[in-house]
């Protein structure tokens, strides 16, 4: 457990109500029956897989009405398309076994059950994903199973005895994904194109092997995973617009006004736009917006100037076939604080997703209307500190000491009680974030209670994630190499022995890159938090931007009217 039982500790002397998310998680869908919005059910995408390769001529939406009874865990949306499809298809020897995929071609946020049908009685087996990403870099994962008396092996449910995890877990082999014998360990798996699906191999080999460069003996059977990151009608749309930059993702115009949302990444930098395209397939308009290391913005995060997210969002908003005087925003890590001083300044942005949300602007000044409005806390290397591997992260103590004290409201800390009494905040944290952002849960829940809007938050840290915390079924990033990393070089942390083991670029800035850095959290746990947390901002989209909106309810009067 990286993040220490005395950092826990602390978190509990800070607000021991915390609300922390241990029980296994299940999908949120809304219910049309209590949904104030007819459309709402064209999210539910159903579309029946095609035998590879993919006819998207022939791939078609279903608007059907489902009730929640009616959808659970077992009978999620899948694609559907037209025509005679099969579910699954599978290769092997004649006779033999077969491993079934159910659905085989699917939107990336829906689970694959993988079953293994014509075995012996109780034979151990390796089941291996393999995968490439947009660069040709080789990932891969592995299960040991063994089949059961009637010679069947469900994913589902089957217990892993061996491999890259162990016990049931029916996401495991996408979720353990990493960087095969090899490659570089740091690799970071995502989809820089998501026009591009993933496609992922799954072989089914005798007996039970490791991960190695030679392929394992005795393949038996394989099946072919298409996941989709846009569903068929989303378009994508480069932006260049004034002072804004990015990529905007809009769903099929004939389902009725879409939620604007603004969805932003972190540290990383650059631009990120496969959540962006996942959402819009689940019929929000999205723009993707980088602020940093991209086109002609800043190489670094040292000075931003608000006015170019406050210009983002009205970009969204001015979209047509999108909701004009409301939108949400979704953020992770380095842009929570961005989204959250945003919130302050745009009274039309009413609902904030902060996903490893950060309380205080670390390392970056902001400005508005060309005035300092927030000084951000200057976060050394001091503070920090490295594991047996040299990964780096923040020493909890320190952290705390130094930022968190009980009771102090920090100058960097962002003034939330200046937002529109609309504004509503989803904030979530994992318990093993090594960046302690689970730290900054209680700090935010304290504060809005101070200033009764405690009604205007729902926060959740959830118990075994880690810091990185995506869409579903994407892999577990443990840790990663970051090009960039917004903390200066003042002092070498204990454990790092040999200082030149960074990197810093020049300038007066003075940032960390080139480092690899630890994000901690435990592959079931943060899969499972990955699901939840999907579901759950979806819901709390619709309600605190759409049902908040005066133009929106306006448009379903007239409608009902006709």
């Amino acid at each position: 457990m990286h993040c220490s039982t005395k950092a826990l500790s602390l978190l509990q002397s800070v607000n021991p109500t915390t609300q922390v998310i241990s029980k296994k998680i299940f999908p949120f869908f809304r219910a049309a029956s209590k949904s104030r919005n007819p459309f709402d059910q064209s999210r539910n995408f159903f579309v029946r897989s095609a035998i590879a390769p993919i006819n998207a001529s022939a791939i078609t939406f279903d608007r059907r009405a489902l009730s929640a009874g009616q959808i659970s865990a077992g009978n999620v949306p899948v694609w559907s398309g037209s025509g005679n499809c099969s579910l699954y298809s599978s290769s092997a020897k004649s006779g033999g076994p077969t491993i079934v995929a159910t659905p085989q071609v699917c939107l990336q946020d829906v689970h694959t059950t993988l079953t293994i049908q014509g075995l012996d009685p109780s034979v151990p087996v390796t089941v291996r994903a393999q995968v490439s990403n947009d660069n040709g870099k080789k990932f891969c994962s592995h299960g040991q199973f063994v089949s059961s008396a009637a010679g069947t092996i469900n994913l589902d449910t089957a217990e892993s005895v061996g491999g890259s995890y162990t016990g049931v877990f029916p996401a495991g082999l996408l979720t353990t994904l990493g960087p095969a014998p090899g490659e570089f360990p740091y690799l970071r798996l995502y989809k820089k194109d998501p026009m591009q699906a993933w496609q992922i191999n799954m072989t089914v080999h005798s007996g039970h092997h490791e991960v190695s460069n030679e392929s394992p003996p005795d393949e038996v059977c394989s099946v072919l995973l298409t996941r989709l990151l846009m569903a068929p009608g989303v378009t994508r749309h480069p932006v260049r617009h004034g002072r804004v930059r990015g990529v905007m993702y809009m769903p099929p115009p004939q389902y009725g006004p879409a939620v604007g949302v603004v969805d932003m990444f972190g540290a990383v930098g650059g631009i990120m736009e496969f959540r962006a395209a996942m959402l819009a397939s689940r019929g929000y308009a999205v723009l993707s917006l980088p602020f940093f290391a991209y086109d002609d913005l800043p190489s670094v995060p040292h000075t931003l100037e608000l006015e170019y997210f406050e210009e983002a969002c009205h970009y969204v908003m001015a979209q047509k076939n999108v909701i004009p005087d409301r939108c949400g925003m979704v953020s992770v890590s380095k842009s929570t604080d961005i989204a959250l001083l945003l919130s302050t300044k745009v009274p039309q942005l009413t609902g904030v997703v902060c996903i490893s949300v950060v309380h205080v602007s670390y390392d970056t000044n902001i400005t508005y209307n060309g005035k300092l409005i927030v000084q951000g806390v200057k976060l050394g290397l001091e503070h920090m500190t490295t594991d047996e591997k040299g990964r780096l992260y923040p020493n909890a103590e320190s952290i705390f000491s130094n930022f968190l004290r009980p009771g102090v409201e920090q100058a960097g800390m962002l003034r939330l009680v200046e937002a529109s009494p609309e504004c509503r905040y989803l904030i979530v944290a994992g318990s093993e974030d090594t960046w302690l952002c689970y730290m900054c849960v209680p700090y935010v829940q304290q504060y809005m209670e101070r200033h009764g809007r405690e009604q205007n938050l729902e926060s959740i840290i959830y118990e075994g994630a880690g810091h990185i915390i995506e869409p579903p079924y994407g892999p577990h990033i443990i840790h990663t190499y970051q090009r960039v990393l917004p903390v200066y070089k003042e002092q070498v942390p204990k454990k790092v022995e040999n200082p030149d083991d960074f990197e810093f670029p020049g300038g007066d800035h003075g940032y960390v890159t080139g480092v690899p850095v630890l994000f901690g959290g435990k592959p079931k746990e943060t899969c499972d938090a990955q699901v939840d947390i999907w579901h759950r901002m979806q819901k709390f989209l619709d309600k605190s931007v759409r049902d908040c909106s005066p133009w929106y309810q306006a448009y379903l009067r007239k409608n009902n009217d006709n």
